[in-house]
């Protein structure tokens, strides 16, 4: 049983282990959380030829806003599903605030969560170990709870040669 659990343990830290890894190796990185009934809003953020490319959709003011940043620069605004011309931009100055805060707000989390990805490896790589210093103490405990049997056979051994030599000590 406790080899089961030893090997269920392994198992679970080469999963997280491979999930740690295989989301550190992407350089996309998409945000999204669902709204109401409306539509979605999403930040999504990549590197799309060798430029830093962003893209916010955010419910701002009963609008639906969708904003695209190239290297931090805005490229493209819709409201409502509409194009809005580079010179009336001015317009959503309100709108456009709150959508720069929130990517500063999504960029720190961003950050927080990059961190807590690396103490996530540290903690699996200690997990691992752990791991191998568990499966020996269970190898060690495994082996002493046999020492242990055998011992528990020689003292019933022993005690039935002391009930004899004290029937023979009682006789004479």
């Amino acid at each position: 049983m406790k080899i089961n659990y030893i090997k269920c343990s392994i198992w679970l830290v080469a999963a997280l282990c491979t999930t740690i890894t295989s989301k550190g190796q992407t350089s996309v990185s998409t945000k999204a959380s669902s709204n109401t009934e409306k539509h979605n809003d999403y930040d999504d953020s990549r590197i799309e030829q060798g430029r830093q490319v962003e893209r916010i959709q955010m419910d701002v003011n009963d609008k639906v806003v969708k904003v695209e940043f190239v290297d931090h620069k805005m490229t493209e605004l819709y409201v409502n599903g509409e194009k809005i011309a580079a010179a009336d931009w001015g317009k959503y100055d309100n709108d456009l605030a709150a959508i720069r805060e929130q990517l500063k707000r999504n960029r720190e989390q961003a950050v927080r969560n990059q961190e807590q990805a690396r103490l996530n490896e540290i903690q699996a790589r200690k997990n691992q170990e752990q791991s191998v210093r568990n499966q020996e103490q269970s190898r060690l405990n495994e082996i002493q709870e046999k020492k242990n049997q055998e011992q528990a056979v020689r003292n019933e051994e022993q005690a039935k040669l002391n009930q004899i030599q004290e029937k023979k000590n009682e006789e004479q």
